[in-house]
């Protein structure tokens, strides 16, 4: 008996850390901000009890696998940027994201949200496979 409400104690604590890694995400991009897979444990550890950065990174792993979170590659091409890594940007369903573009005539910077769609996700093999419908906010992705 105590090692089941030990295990659900665990389940709980993964959950929570797992919910808020998406939680932070979408917050992220809403301020205009994007991360690499990498960058995100590492700017993060420590924040809001998510722990070290191998723990984030085992949770983002499970939410890359189970396609909960998926990667967007065009972000890095629209600011004329390689893509850095085979991943790209993370990225949630439904997540949108502040753009700034500057006026070129005025010179004044315009901020608007825009909806931020996935363009690739893992499969189950490890590969990234491109999204064959961008705007299809379906769990597989594909």
């Amino acid at each position: 008996m105590k090692m089941t409400a030990y295990k659900n104690l665990w389940q709980q604590e993964y959950k929570r850390r797992e919910t808020n890694i998406l939680k932070l995400i979408v917050d992220q991009a809403e301020k205009g901000y994007v991360y690499l897979p990498q960058h995100f444990c590492y700017r993060f550890e420590g924040v809001w009890g998510l722990g070290s950065c191998d723990c984030i990174h085992k949770s983002l792993k499970k939410l890359i696998a189970r396609s909960e979170v998926k990667f967007n590659q065009d972000y890095f091409k629209q600011q004329g940027l390689r893509v850095p890594n085979k991943y790209g940007a993370l990225c949630v369903d439904g997540m949108t994201m502040l753009f700034k573009t500057k006026d070129p005539e005025t010179g004044e910077m315009h901020f608007d949200r825009r909806p931020l769609f996935a363009t690739h996700y893992q499969d189950t093999m490890g590969r990234i496979i491109p999204v064959t419908a961008p705007h299809n906010t379906s769990r597989q992705g594909a």
